[in-house]
């Protein structure tokens, strides 16, 4: 292999070197900005789970509803088979 034949091999391979690592360089800015999204979109599906089951919780009001409804029902047949 002639010198000269070499030289050009060698500029080939440092261009695709240089090419191979730019194009790495971009994959990593591109994986790092989906990493920060999925990272947010976790903690966003967290907090949308917490927001729902505290939603789905009867209140106070609803069980003291249904307490005192239970109640009349019991007291209405306490009347009806004692009384």
């Amino acid at each position: 292999m002639k010198p000269s034949e070499r030289d050009e091999l060698l500029g080939r391979l440092d261009e695709r070197t240089r090419n191979t690592y730019n194009l790495m360089e971009k994959q990593e800015q591109h994986l790092g900005k989906l990493n920060n999204t999925v990272a947010k979109h976790s903690v966003d599906i967290n907090t949308i789970k917490t927001k729902q089951d505290e939603r789905n919780k009867p209140s106070k009001k609803t069980i003291g509803g249904y307490l005192t409804g239970a109640t009349a029902i019991v007291v209405a047949l306490w009347k009806a088979f004692v009384g």
